[in-house]
């Protein structure tokens, strides 16, 4: 690393040059959770054909006065592929957590994919949710 004199800071000697497609999806308004059905918060198309990291956010609150399983996956295939899942319990009374996600999908030339995140809980709501997508294959590292 090389020191620059004027700033005191550091800075690589070598930088990353990137080049990459990014998708992004968020809903900051939310939706009811009822009965541990599946609801489905955002939909992200991905088109561009290559291997895609998948990044996806979501705050389940449990609106039941009782402790609860929650759920929360990224699948594609309309929910039959599943690229990721987390299982949490949340206290009752008003209480939230936060879950995140992460995974890959490959889009085939002329076959694009859609990603969504979807959840599932007793009694809550779910809100603050984002889905990120970005295309890998193309990332280079100078």
């Amino acid at each position: 690393m090389n020191q620059s004199p004027a700033l005191g800071l550091y800075r690589p000697r070598k930088e990353l040059h990137m080049a990459g497609i990014a998708f992004v999806g968020s809903d900051a308004n939310g939706q009811g959770l009822q009965s541990f059905n599946d609801v489905v918060l955002l939909r992200l198309g991905l088109a561009e054909p290559g291997e895609y990291v998948i990044f996806g956010r979501v705050v389940i609150r449990n609106d039941d006065g009782d402790g609860q399983n929650a759920s929360a996956r990224i699948t594609t295939i309309d929910g039959t592929n599943l690229v990721d899942r987390a299982d949490v319990r949340i206290t009752g009374g008003g209480f939230s957590q936060t879950i995140h996600l992460q995974g890959t999908a490959r889009v085939a030339q002329g076959q694009p994919v859609i990603a969504d995140i979807r959840c599932s809980t007793f009694r809550g709501f779910a809100s603050q949710s984002s889905l990120f997508a970005l295309l890998v294959d193309q990332l280079r590292f100078d």
